[in-house]
């Protein structure tokens, strides 16, 4: 899908969500007085969408906005009051826009017919006050047929009372988006943003792109032209300085009314932004390095456009003229650079840090005075140069066109190759030549790319036309790419074989072939001879900006003197990288734990000591008796041998003490030891805290997929009659964005199962003695090691009589199994595909269709989903979900050779006890625990290892563990203490193993597996 369309589906999404929850509050209000603040949130959504998909030429849905506006304006008038048809018709809008918006997403149009809703809308107003303004009727004011068609009579009556009133000014504006801007990363969703933040947008209207619907692919291949009906307290110059661009070009600005100025209170968007201003430009600095040297050109010229474009219109709307004109400025060295009226230098680069200086200063004083005047005239003289309209300096393509073009790659194109060869990608080098003098070949070689991004990524390209434009002097007839794809070189061949293509060259590309060009900088991409740099006889140099007043700081380093922004988007997949890094960060610092109690046993080690006073008692000894011998003996031989022999003791006492210095030396610096352990200690704590936030980085609240529920529960209801108020709680409990998208399917299949099947009508419920309002509550929390969310109503509840008929009717089971099946496995049955109890089909449920689709996509998570039912009383889906991959602590427990791991939260206590104190219930073992009977068993039985356990000591270790309200005691050989481990997958082939949930890696390098407590506690049952 182009990034354009999905921008605005973005958008519009988000708008048409808040809608939706607005409209339940609105709702709700009625007959208890009015929330003015909803209304108006309401009516600028709707406005928004209007304007935007009226730039866009998505008419249809510009059209039902404009509908629903002129609704929301009445209601927020106080014309009319808010009654159940008003909302009903406002709901009944956000269905069509939503099917619009589908169609777009699905089949690139709008494909629904809206002439119903608008003819509702029109009567409505037709009812209350005036209808469309008729085609011939002649307007007070002079705006033109295109935009005059798009207003009602109310409206240009408005317009012509505001104007009365010297309320500002309108001015009708006629603007050309070039094709160009949306290669170029001008987003036109962002230049509506700006226009609104100028003041009203009455109406938007696009000029050239007819008949509508508007095919999408228009807006690559032609520059839009639009009018835009603007009301603002901003004069015409200062709309054109805001505005214009190279690729925004305003036509005309014609006055409707008279200028005058009006100040405005920007007080409450002062520090949103000069925070968002300080993170761009800490980016603009960095871009513009990128630049210097070379990296990326055509993503580097896109982002330090968007930039400085972003800062040029936040900074108009805040009233900093001076700095909105730098960014202008800055804009037109790009575009110059790019139109290669430019070249790449030394100087340029220094021109463009010191606008990125200037922007940070201009912030600094505005932090201390949000009224400071900024001098500019000093940055003026560095840029003005380089926006004059001077002699082109910038250099042609240098591409030898009787030579097949030589691909060089610099880092930032390694790191894609290996990404893609990562992903199993093929990797293509594509030569293209143009026959002789074919015209348009800029065009054609533009064409060339494009489809090539249709079936792969291009990893770089020469001529790059997103970078390069064709100049009058010369044509291009030659295309060299590198292009990722999953497809062959046949469909590669198929979509660049298109007219005046006079050959096609395609070979595979290695990885071993794209290193001999790595890192070739600026002159990879410009070729060594023609660089801009060699022709301006200046070489790119990255200077280290510093400040002029001593302090050693860059100027650019924005983060130094600031905080960053409050909250950023980040890919998913980084997230799940820097999972996996801190999971192996846990096991390494539980090696060094390990490594740490190695080194204190050797330290802590005293009977070495207690041996060597021994060997010093005893050598003492000997030389004492030695001279005793020596004494009573007589003869010379006696007498040297007695003395060689003390002799030789001597020296060994004399070398053994020695050696006990050294030791108790040795001993002494075992502080050493504690230092290390406390460094220890401090890289668990921070462990932890990097763990934490990652964890928490990926966790939304749920609340978030919840409140979807409120719309869907609110029309199923009033669909079929019944009364029902959702409840939510735990809204606060986070689960893992991955899951949350997940769930959605799961939970929309109960709610349609509990308000068409499980809840009865007000009728029903009032002769049963309940309250004709039935209760369906959402609720999340965490139990343990697990999430469990728990959908629940308060309605018939599950018939196990009426299970049982139709598992016999259809002949699921022998009628003598079924009347001994528990009530637990006959509700199972319900998630098999195609059971159902229901005796009437209906268009949302009936069909036996659903919960077997809840039950797979559960088991896909690595959950488990189970039914707690009472007849009369209501029904509740219970769905856990364990955490596949994180970080938990756990007690470790050895049970003959092996280790195992029992998340900490589902550890109640440690007991011990006496083998005389087992008794038998039922055939288990049990002890008595503070008055109560508790279920013992050992681990080997639960796992089933089959190895005869026994209970040979006499004192016995049991972890009492627990889920929700019930017990059990494991028996175990060792506790070894508490670790933190990271939770790993066991894969496919042993996720079916009862009572294993993962495995982990310890700090000795053994593998742990990590106890499933709820399905051993289920195990014990059947034991």
């Amino acid at each position: 899908m182009d990034d354009l369309i999905k921008e605005f589906l973005d958008e519009a999404g988000e708008h048409v969500e808040g809608m939706n929850k607005n409209l339940l509050t609105l709702e709700g209000s009625i007959g208890k007085g009015v929330d003015k603040d909803v209304i108006n949130t309401i009516f600028r959504s709707a406005h928004s969408l209007k304007g935007v998909s009226g730039m866009l030429g998505f008419m249809v849905i510009s059209k039902l906005t404009h509908k629903m506006e002129n609704v929301m304006d009445k209601l927020r008038s106080g014309e009319w009051g808010i009654t159940t048809a008003i909302v009903d018709t406002l709901f009944k809008g956000l269905d069509k826009l939503e099917a619009l918006l589908k169609g777009i997403r699905e089949e690139g149009k709008e494909a629904l017919d809206i002439s119903d809703y608008v003819s509702q809308i029109e009567g409505m107003l037709g009812q209350k006050d005036s209808g469309k303004k008729p085609a011939d009727e002649k307007s007070n004011l002079n705006i033109s047929k295109e935009l005059l068609s798009n207003i009602d009579k109310e409206e240009e009556k408005k317009i012509f009372e505001k104007l009365k009133a010297g309320d500002g000014n309108v001015y009708e504006i006629t603007m050309r988006l070039n094709r160009d801007c949306f290669e170029r990363g001008i987003s036109p969703i962002d230049f509506y943003k700006d226009v609104e933040s100028l003041g009203q947008v009455i109406s938007v209207v696009p000029l050239n792109l007819k008949p509508l619907p508007m095919d999408i692919s228009l807006i690559k291949e032609y520059d839009i032209e639009i009018v835009i009906l603007l009301s603002t307290n901003y004069n015409p110059n200062y709309i054109i300085s805001f505005l214009g661009s190279s690729e925004l070009k305003i036509n005309t600005i014609r006055e409707i009314s008279e200028e005058k100025v009006l100040p405005m209170d920007n007080s409450k968007y002062l520090q949103p932004f000069i925070d968002g201003t300080e993170e761009e430009i800490e980016k603009l600095n960095g871009e513009i390095l990128k630049l210097e040297k070379g990296e990326d050109l055509q993503g580097t010229f896109n982002e330090i456009f968007r930039l400085c474009h972003r800062i040029k219109g936040s900074s108009a709307a805040m009233g900093y003229k001076s700095m909105s004109e730098v960014a202008h400025d800055s804009e037109t060295i790009l575009s110059r650079l790019r139109d290669k009226e430019l070249s790449i230098n030394g100087d340029v680069i220094d021109a463009l840090l010191k606008v990125a200086d200037f922007f940070h200063n201009s912030i600094e004083k505005i932090k201390v005075n949000k009224d400071s005047l900024i001098d500019i005239a000093e940055i003026k003289g560095k840029v003005v140069r380089f926006v004059k309209d001077e002699r082109k300096k910038g250099v042609e393509m240098a591409v030898d066109m009787r030579k097949p073009i030589q691909l060089e790659v610099n880092e930032y194109n390694m790191s894609v190759i290996r990404e893609a060869i990562e992903k199993g990608y093929k990797l293509f080098k594509v030569n293209v030549f143009l026959k002789e003098n074919t015209p348009l070949g800029f065009e054609r070689v533009f064409l060339i790319k494009n489809n090539l991004d249709e079936i792969g990524s291009v990893i770089r390209c020469e001529p790059d036309p997103e970078v390069y434009k064709q100049d009058n002097s010369g044509d291009i007839s030659q295309f060299a790419a590198l292009i990722s794809t999953d497809k062959d070189d046949k469909i590669i061949r198929k979509v660049v074989d298109i007219d005046m293509v006079e050959s096609i060259n395609i070979e595979p590309f290695s990885i071993d072939e794209s290193k001999k060009t790595e890192g070739q900088g600026i002159a990879a991409l410009q070729s060594s001879d023609n660089s801009s740099a060699a022709l301006q006889g200046t070489e790119p140099v990255v200077s280290d900006r510093r400040d002029t007043e001593g302090t050693g700081r860059r100027l650019s380093d924005v983060s130094q003197v600031s905080p960053g922004v409050q909250s950023i988007r980040v890919d998913i997949s980084r997230l799940d990288n820097l999972m996996n890094l801190t999971g192996e960060l846990v096991i390494s610092k539980a090696r060094m734990g390990q490594f740490g109690v190695n080194f204190k046993e050797i330290f802590d080690h005293q009977k070495i000591f207690s041996l060597l006073d021994n060997i010093n008692s005893n050598l003492s000894r000997s030389s004492l008796e030695l001279q005793k011998y020596k004494k009573s003996t007589s003869g010379d031989f006696f007498s040297e041998t007695a003395k060689g022999i003390s002799d030789l003791s001597d020296k060994l006492s004399h070398d053994i003490a020695g050696l006990e210095m050294e030791i108790r030396n040795l001993y002494r610096k075992r502080t050493i030891l504690l230092d290390f352990m406390e460094e220890i200690n401090s890289l668990g704590r921070i462990t932890f805290g990097i763990q934490n936030g990652v964890m928490k980085s990926r966790m939304v609240a749920v609340g978030q997929l919840f409140h979807r529920f409120e719309r869907i529960v609110r029309d199923l209801a009033k669909d079929r009659g019944k009364e029902i108020r959702l409840e939510i709680s735990g809204e606060e409990t986070e689960l893992d964005k991955k899951v949350i998208d997940e769930l959605g399917d799961p939970l929309t299949h109960m709610v349609r199962n509990s308000i068409d099947h499980g809840i009865e009508s007000s009728d029903e419920r009032e002769k049963s003695g309940k309250n004709k309002v039935a209760v369906l509550k959402f609720n999340a929390s965490r139990v343990g090691n697990y999430i469990c969310v728990e959908v629940s109503d308060d309605g018939r509840g599950i018939d196990v009589e009426r299970i049982k008929q139709k598992v016999i009717e259809k002949g699921m089971a022998d009628p003598d199994k079924v009347s001994k099946f528990t009530e637990a496995e006959l509700i199972n049955f319900i998630f098999l595909p195609g059971f159902s109890t229901a005796s009437k089909i209906t268009d949302i449920s009936g069909r036996g269709v659903g919960l077997d689709v809840v039950r797979q996509k559960i088991d896909g998570l690595g959950g488990q989903v189970d039914i707690v039912t009472e007849k009369g009383k209501g029904t509740k889906f219970v769905i856990k979900l364990p955490l596949t991959l994180a970080i938990v602590s756990a007690l470790l427990a050895r049970i003959n050779t092996e280790i195992y791991s029992i998340p900490l939260d589902s550890v109640k206590e440690i007991v011990r006890f006496k083998r005389g104190d087992i008794h038998k219930l039922d055939l288990n073992d049990t002890i008595k625990l503070r008055g109560k009977v508790l279920t013992i068993v050992p681990l080997s039985d639960l796992l089933q290892m089959n190895n005869g356990f026994k209970y040979e000591s006499d004192i016995i270790t049991a972890v009492i563990v627990g889920l929700e309200d019930k017990q059990i005691g494991i028996v175990v050989d060792t506790l070894l203490g508490e670790q933190d481990i990271v939770i790993k997958s066991i894969g496919d082939y042993f996720s079916n193993v009862v009572g294993i949930s993962g495995a982990s890696i310890l700090g000795n390098g053994e593998i742990s597996l990590i106890l499933d407590i709820p399905s051993l506690i289920k195990r014990t049952e059947k034991i």
